[in-house]
């Protein structure tokens, strides 16, 4: 497992929705990915949509791997563990700051210790239960993450350090390992966690901590919600405070070497508002927005694309780069960071999902009871020798349009009061399920695609099977598709679109 990566806190969770469609287009590279949670709330709503998402293209790329060598769902996305990694889990007892740090010990034995324990944290912070995270007070969480990375072991292994080991096998081979982090830097979880967590990580590496490039998106601040909402939930963050808050955050990190080489920050100039905020649990979970894709991007960036400028030799200060758009109130591919190598990749898989989901996954799903009498089928399924009835395919056929229907509808909610004129892609073309096939040529905004959907299907038709070994089940289907809505090779449709 090469690279690793650390959502933490609700939007590094959040941020974790895109960075799967973007693995499943093919534009997070070939490498396979170590994925952490670090939450104190194992039910937070933004944390487990995202778990499922991943246990969902888990289950498309499968054991099997029945899509080969294909450019879609490249690179395994490997949870450390399938819950977050908490402080709290190995100690037990109230999940508080005092409980954790052992307040009623240190009073005993450590008395100037205790004094300035006590000056630097009031009783209020030092008695909040933070099993919904830490409530926009990132100075409690910063606490107990950093003592919770160096604590012995005590001969128990908890996710956190196996990510550890995880690092330290890939560094062993003396070749670069990048660790990514994502989360907000003015809330509660992320803000504690940015600076604690990869650093001490990387400090406590047996070795080989020499070939860790560190790199990470801080979500500046994106978005609001009204606080009377929250009153009756006991401590939460405040959207006031954020700007202050994201200073204060910065501050620390000019002061205070953080280990990072790289750092990616990404923010909004319009807030979107959250109309059902929460503290935590099931209830949390916020609108998918811009700046988590952005996010997503710079991780794919710094996985796929960055080199350090001389890793032999460290700098004082990591290389930042702050996103930006080109005009207010709009956003267009132009706008995209490494627009050339996103765009078609993801316009292939928006093309892509658009047509089995409109045209070929009822069919496949009815082929179980009756052969479908149309030249594709014929080619890329019962020649090829697959059984259409079988609990295998069928598996194939159902997760692979779950996952293109999670993916149109992310498309959809993304452009959906974001505030920002995002202008991306035809989302009504598909929204709420319905599909316009009018619009399939223009799907991908600014780019026109050189073929109706009719002549791609009929494209289909035509396209040979592929031998290879490595494919299996509707890998050859969805093979010849990615072909078709990726390079349409109808050269005469081609030359008189362009003649006329």
């Amino acid at each position: 497992m090469g690279n690793c990566l650390l959502s933490i806190g609700g939007a590094g969770h959040r941020s974790l929705k895109p960075l799967v469609f973007l693995a499943a287009a093919g534009v997070l590279g070939d490498d396979d990915l170590a994925l952490l949670c670090v939450d104190n709330d194992s039910t937070n709503g933004n944390l487990t949509e995202s778990l499922n998402l991943i246990h969902l293209y888990n289950r498309v790329q499968s054991s099997t791997r029945w899509l080969g060598d294909s450019g879609l769902f490249r690179p395994k996305l490997a949870l450390v563990e399938d819950k977050p990694w908490s402080p709290f889990d190995a100690t037990g007892g109230d999940p508080t700051l005092d409980h954790y740090l052992g307040h009623e010990s240190m009073r005993a034995s450590e008395e100037y210790l205790t004094t300035l324990y006590e000056f630097l944290y009031d009783s209020e912070k030092r008695r909040l239960e933070v099993t919904e995270g830490f409530r926009g007070k990132p100075s409690i969480g910063a606490a107990v993450y950093r003592a919770a990375a160096r604590a012995k072991t005590n001969g128990t292994v908890d996710s956190l350090q196996r990510l550890r080991v995880l690092l330290e096998t890939g560094a062993a081979q003396g070749k670069p390992v990048k660790l990514f982090s994502m989360g907000s830097i003015f809330g509660g979880t992320g803000a504690a966690g940015l600076p604690s967590i990869p650093l001490s990580l990387i400090e406590r590496m047996k070795n080989g901590g020499e070939h860790v490039l560190s790199g990470a998106a801080f979500l500046l601040p994106y978005f609001e919600f009204d606080t009377n909402a929250l009153e009756d939930q006991g401590a939460h963050a405040n959207p006031n405070d954020f700007i202050m808050m994201m200073k204060d955050a910065l501050r620390y990190y000019l002061l205070n070497p953080s280990g990072y080489h790289c750092v990616y920050a990404v923010g909004a100039d319009r807030w979107r508002h959250i109309s059902t905020p929460a503290v935590g649990k099931k209830e949390q979970k916020n609108q998918t927005d811009l700046v988590e894709l952005l996010a997503a991007l710079a991780a794919s960036n710094f996985l796929v694309s960055w080199q350090p400028p001389d890793p032999s030799k460290p700098t004082e200060h990591p290389e930042l780069y702050v996103l930006h758009r080109g005009e207010e109130g709009a956003f267009h591919w132009s706008d995209v960071p490494e627009a050339e190598r996103i765009k078609p990749k993801m316009a292939c898989f928006t093309r892509f999902a658009f047509l089995y989901l409109s045209d070929f996954a009822p069919l496949l799903e009815k082929s179980a009871s009756k052969p479908i009498d149309q030249v594709w089928f014929k080619n890329l399924v019962q020649d090829a020798g697959i059984n259409p009835a079988s609990a295998q395919f069928q598996e194939q056929v159902a997760a692979l349009k779950a996952f293109c229907t999670e993916y149109l509808q992310w498309w959809d909610h993304l452009h959906q009061g974001s505030g920002t004129g995002l202008n991306l892609v035809q989302s009504s073309a598909f929204a709420g399920g319905h599909f316009d096939r009018n619009a399939f040529p223009t799907l991908v905004v600014g780019e026109r695609y050189p073929a109706s959907r009719d002549q791609a299907v009929k494209q289909l038709h035509g396209e040979r099977r592929e031998q290879k070994s490595d494919l299996s089940g509707l890998g050859y289907f969805a093979r010849a598709l990615e072909r078709v809505t990726r390079n349409f090779k109808d050269t005469n449709y081609a030359t008189n679109v362009a003649g006329r």
